[in-house]
């Protein structure tokens, strides 16, 4: 969990008596740093909708935590309908796609019918900038071993991450899936991959 989302949440709670729910959750209890404000804060809410089993479960176990207060709820992205296998249609839609945001950095020899592996960055881009490490370097390293027995697919999520990684496709000569896609088309293109190698929880749920 975010702290600065702990931080409203009890504020909300504790100063301004407003009720308060946490939805669409996932929490990852791995830092002891966090045990001390999680096991204050969360007792407070009024509920608490995880999005998959394991922070379900973490949450419930949480000391002074009542196990009524937390729900299990799939993430809203599995709202969308989606066919695990491309018809023509959707290829040809999918390639236009690629072309339009991808534009010199697609490797036109993609071809969406065979195995293909998408490769992400990471939201710690985001939160923990760090001028002195070059983000791009071992992302191009990856692609490159990568595309060497496989077709590869780099998914951009958001903006932050966005000069790395497409300059990380550009070096290695692979696809770039740029975020101004729409959440449809990442949703079907991350479903029929092979695999996904990144650091974003989301891809994976």
């Amino acid at each position: 969990p975010a702290r600065y989302h702990l931080l409203i949440a009890f504020l909300a709670k504790k100063y301004f008596d407003k009720k308060c729910a946490i939805v669409n959750h996932s929490c990852d209890l791995a830092d002891d740093r966090l045990h001390e404000m999680v096991s204050l804060v969360y007792p407070m809410i009024d509920g608490i909708t995880a999005r998959e089993p394991v922070s379900h479960r973490a949450l419930q176990a949480l000391p002074g935590m009542s196990p009524d207060l937390v729900d299990l709820a799939a993430d809203a992205l599995f709202a969308i309908g989606t066919n695990p296998v491309f018809d023509g249609r959707q290829i040809d839609e999918r390639n236009v796609i690629f072309n339009r945001y991808g534009g010199d950095f697609l490797n036109p020899a993609i071809d969406l019918k065979k195995p293909y592996v998408c490769v992400g960055g990471s939201a710690q881009w985001r939160f923990q900038p760090r001028p002195d490490y070059d983000f791009v370097a071992p992302i191009v390293s990856l692609c490159e071993r990568l595309k060497a027995f496989t077709q590869v697919i780099v998914v951009c999520a958001e903006h932050h991450e966005r000069t790395y990684l497409k300059s990380a496709a550009t070096q290695a000569g692979v696809a770039f899936m740029d975020y101004t896609n729409s959440l449809a088309s990442f949703t079907e293109t991350l479903s029929n991959a092979s695999s996904y190698v990144g650091g974003r929880w989301h891809c994976g749920i």
